[in-house]
């Protein structure tokens, strides 16, 4: 989070507060009436982009939470991602228009969208329920690549991708302006290759993703 983004992002004004590094929001600390949670990822082309030259393929996007008086990481969200494109400057929230979308393989998406919008995604299945407990982190994951969009394009590094979370009111209220939503924040911009990479967001401390990792997340709860 105290890096800035590997490139700027095409259509992002400069004066928004994520447009050059990763922001800080609600982090961990959620409403007191709100009971849900989602993980989500933003692509967008290079500002230096003239047209597109590569899809973005995605896969294994998951969201886990860090919450209670043990420590405990729950996996809350794990499935296929659905998303749209959208204006870079997200004026509205609203989608623009549904990019290309087809499945090859079948467990990964791969997607494409027009020189000048973003792709918006998050998990198929909806929003997560918040746990019970105060949280101790979040963490939000998703493996990505480039893939050429024909044999005479390379996947040059012109595509930008990053993660984050939002808070919500509840698993089913409409977004309202952000009167029913709030960060947690905004991940890093990463450039993305045509090799399978993870792109993540997490703001749990290193204490707390060190001993997931040392779980080698075989005990967590949740699906």
């Amino acid at each position: 989070m105290g890096l800035a983004h590997e490139a700027s992002p095409k259509g992002v004004p400069s004066s928004y507060d994520w447009s050059t590094r990763p922001k800080v929001d609600r982090w961990n600390k959620h409403p007191d009436n709100y009971t849900a949670l989602t993980g989500w990822g933003q692509a967008f082309w290079t500002r230096d982009s003239t047209r597109p030259q590569a899809y973005l393929q995605l896969r294994k996007h998951q969201t886990l939470v860090c919450h209670g008086e043990q420590r405990q990481w729950s996996r809350v969200q794990s499935q296929l991602v659905e998303g749209a494109e959208f204006r870079p400057d997200f004026q509205g929230n609203a989608a623009v228009t549904t990019p290309f979308f087809s499945t090859v393989p079948p467990e990964s998406n791969l997607v494409g969208w027009s020189i000048s919008g973003a792709y918006h995604f998050w998990p198929s299945g909806g929003r997560a329920r918040l746990p019970a407990g105060p949280l101790c982190g979040l963490l939000v994951l998703v493996q990505a690549r480039a893939v050429p969009m024909s044999d005479s394009h390379t996947a040059s590094p012109n595509l930008l991708l990053g993660m984050g979370a939002d808070y919500w009111l509840s698993r089913t209220a409409p977004w309202d302006n952000y009167k029913t939503n709030a960060g947690v924040g905004v991940g890093r911009l990463r450039l993305v290759d045509e090799t399978w990479h993870w792109y993540g967001f997490s703001s749990a401390s290193d204490a707390d993703l060190r001993a997931l990792h040392e779980r080698g997340y075989t005990d967590l709860t949740g699906k």
